[in-house]
């Protein structure tokens, strides 16, 4: 049987012709001026180059597969040949058919495909079925492993993006083995910024992945309509994308196909990465190339590692595809461009990255340096994690945002903006509070939602902790400096799977933060202007003021770190060792610890919290311990070491109720000077000349020289010398068992 072919000229077909022909015809012709060819029984689009012997097959491959301009916005297959068949007799339905081909190959809008399909249904040519357990609502899209619809889910009773693959993929064993592991490990991925997988599955020999809608556009579509977007705009949006990188970073997954048509923008103003794991495998022979023969990835934003075939592709692929992304959004041109996608990839390879700014004048040295090292050829020259960008990105958008002091202008919030502005905030996005001084204490609202919004977050180390560590330090600075004479704190805060960001600003006259700065991190005593500010720092190097000082944005990123507590007995003294960070999970252990607590055997108990901080629910399973300690006459008290920990225990009463020291010496002296009486319902502490009882802090100088003069054995052994706070709980016990002896 001869093949029949039909050549797609003008938004229509024409046709049929032979083989032979077309290859006389057109076999001289470069691939870009050749009309795209349906052959009847196949239903993807073909080129020239499938029908003649000596024509490298990588570039028709990746013209199938990728986002090329030769042939934009092909529609399907079966769709275009019914349209041909059944109105060619009908010139009127031919005329509507070819202008609604020629809308949608202009815009990419598949409800012009739905026209068509309306038109068919009329003549009764095309019938609406069901997919297995989804309903096929509409097309929106046809790429290079298959096509996407909008169904609806009905065992679910939601609507969903379903993808259905090429009745012939199901064919390659490999390639279906691979896309099921792929779409159990995207299923796995749950981040606001990426479209998320429901199911896979096969129904009628065709495999399927069932994904959320988004309602919106693409970057290419928007792209297309408005031929680049704001700088402003394209940051945030590559913002958001980082996160969602850093996300499937963590959960060791490579998109390997970042591009504009995989950049959602939905109607809501979300930002959503799709396609994760779905770039077509394109496997081609080429002699005489340094281009790979084995590629994933769109040719124009295709990373150099991918066309070099370099083994361990990671997370600095997509960031090389970001960066190709990130121009493109910007001047509406791919920073590589060429006649033949063989052209494209010399040009990731070889050519210079372009200035962005010959191109956008408006452009910063920063943005261009960004933009520049995303798009490093080597790859050891781009950034190694998604959140390294986002800190020079975070400083670019606050200066295209011209961020200044707009906090005196404003008017603080009331109590129910405040109450619906923390119910809104959710992971992943910004929130902005303003207060008048006189407002200080709903801080404490702003402070638990925190907490609730980087659970959320699955912090489960001490990233957690220095978050709150860092918003009381800076924001009890802005009152107690920037407000002291009245005024009002705007506070701004974002948390996400990589950091958290916080802003504070203060209607004070500010300070010489520079000089203050660097007499903070040469100094090893208390501070003066920002007392805070050396506990923040010693969180994160990331920290920037204004000119005038009144402003602070510090940025903090997660560290690997797990929670514990350790506890060790010996003669007569208990040693609770708390490490890690303050987070939910810490109070749950502390709680079923102090649920199992022994109490037959009274002791002297130290509870040692070396976490910068510890949830509010905490410190009530201190005052649980507390009680029980108390009935059996065990003397307990409480050392913290970190001192914004100690100022919050403070805050929630914790020094009402129990002896709470930030010195292990004074806590060394309340145990040694106190007495175990397992038949006493409190406990008993030995008069001490010169002790108050009192956190060292609050001790003058001259009671603290009373104190330790007062702290010798009867061999005259000093104590308080002896212990060395950094010293371990072991190490106390054995400088206690010999104080003793």
């Amino acid at each position: 049987m001869s093949r029949k072919l039909f050549l797609f000229e003008n938004n229509w077909l024409t046709g049929p012709f032979k083989v032979d022909d077309v290859v006389s015809k057109y076999g001289n012709m470069p691939e870009a001026n050749v009309p795209p060819i349906i052959e009847e029984g196949l239903d993807e689009w073909q080129f020239i180059g499938s029908y003649k012997e000596d024509l490298a097959g990588l570039e028709t491959q990746m013209i199938i597969g990728g986002e090329s301009n030769f042939f934009k916005n092909l529609p399907p297959v079966d769709v275009t040949l019914l349209a041909y068949q059944v109105c060619k007799a009908n010139p009127k339905f031919q005329s509507t058919c070819q202008k609604n081909l020629k809308l949608f190959r202009d815009s990419g809008d598949p409800s012009y495909l739905e026209k068509i399909e309306s038109i068919l249904k009329k003549q009764k040519k095309v019938k609406t079925s069901d997919f297995g357990s989804y309903k096929i609502l509409g097309l929106l899209g046809v790429g290079g492993m298959g096509k996407t619809y909008k169904a609806l889910q009905l065992n679910m009773d939601r609507v969903v993006a379903l993808k259905v693959l090429k009745s012939e993929l199901a064919q390659d064993q490999n390639f279906i083995s691979e896309f099921k592991n792929e779409a159990k490990s995207i299923a796995a991925l749950n981040h606001p910024n990426i479209v998320q997988a429901y199911e896979s599955g096969e129904y009628g020999g065709r495999h399927y992945l069932s994904m959320e809608f988004v309602d919106g556009e693409s970057i290419r579509d928007r792209i297309d309509r408005d031929k680049a977007m704001p700088i402003l705009e394209c940051i945030e949006v590559v913002i958001d994308v980082l996160q969602a990188l850093q996300h499937a970073h963590e959960h060791k997954i490579v998109h390997r196909d970042v591009t504009p048509g995989n950049i959602l923008l939905s109607n809501k103003g979300d930002v959503k990465l799709t396609d994760y794991g779905l770039a077509k495998s394109i496997k081609e022979e080429m002699e005489g190339s340094d281009v790979s023969t084995t590629i994933k990835g769109s040719p124009f934003f295709i990373s150099t590692d991918q066309i070099k075939k370099l083994k361990d592709l990671d997370i600095r692929v997509d960031i090389y595809g970001l960066g190709c992304t990130f121009y493109y959004m910007l001047t509406g041109k791919v920073p590589y461009d060429g006649k033949s996608i063989v052209e494209v990839a010399q040009g990731h390879l070889n050519k210079e990255i372009p200035n962005i700014q010959e191109i956008l004048p408006d452009a910063s040295d920063g943005l261009r340096k960004v933009i520049t090292k995303m798009m490093a050829k080597d790859r050891s020259h781009r950034y190694k994690q998604p959140h390294d960008l986002m800190v020079e990105l975070n400083e670019e958008r606050d200066r295209y945002a011209g961020v200044e002091s707009k906090t005196a202008s404003a008017s603080a919030d009331s109590l129910n903006t405040i109450q619906d502005k923390l119910k809104e905030w959710v992971f992943g996005r910004e929130v902005q509070i303003l207060l008048d001084v006189e407002d200080r204490e709903l801080t404490h609202l702003v402070l638990t939602r925190l907490e609730e919004v980087l659970e959320e977050s699955d912090a489960i180390d001490e990233f957690f902790g220095y978050a709150c560590t860092m918003y009381t330090e800076l924001i009890e600075n802005g009152f107690d400096h920037g407000c002291s004479g009245g005024g009002m704190l705007s506070i701004q805060m974002e948390v996400t799977s990589a950091f958290f960001r916080l802003i504070v600003e203060d209607t004070g006259s500010g300070f010489d933060f520079k000089k203050e700065l660097q007499k903070i991190k040469g100094e090893s005593g208390d501070r003066e202007r920002r007392r805070g500010l050396k506990q923040v720092l010693a969180i994160t190097k990331n920290i920037t003021y204004n000119d005038i000082g009144n402003r602070v944005k510090a940025i903090i990123y997660r560290k690997s770190s797990h929670s514990k507590i350790n506890s060790n007995t010996q003669d007569d003294m208990k040693m609770i060792e708390i490490a890690g960070k303050g987070d939910s999970l810490l109070t749950k252990q502390f709680e079923e610890y102090i649920r199992g607590y022994d109490l037959s055997d009274p002791k002297r108990v130290c509870l040692m919290i070396k976490t910068p901080w510890v949830a509010s629910l905490f410190v009530t399973h201190i005052a649980t311990l507390q009680k029980k300690l108390t009935k059996t006459g065990s003397p307990f008290c409480v050392f913290v070491e970190n001192h914004s920990c100690f100022k919050v225990m403070k805050l929630l009463g914790v020094t009402e109720f129990v002896n709470t020291y930030e010195s292990m010496n004074d806590a060394m002296a309340y145990l040694n000077f106190s007495t175990v009486d397992g038949g006493s319902s409190v406990a008993k502490v030995e008069e001490m000349p010169g002790y108050s009882g009192k956190p060292k802090k609050i001790i003058d100088e001259e009671s603290q020289i009373e104190m330790k003069a007062a702290a010798k054995d009867e061999d005259g052994f000093d104590i308080l010398e002896e212990v060395d706070e950094s010293l371990d709980s072991k190490s106390i016990f054995n400088i206690f068992k010999k104080n003793k002896k």
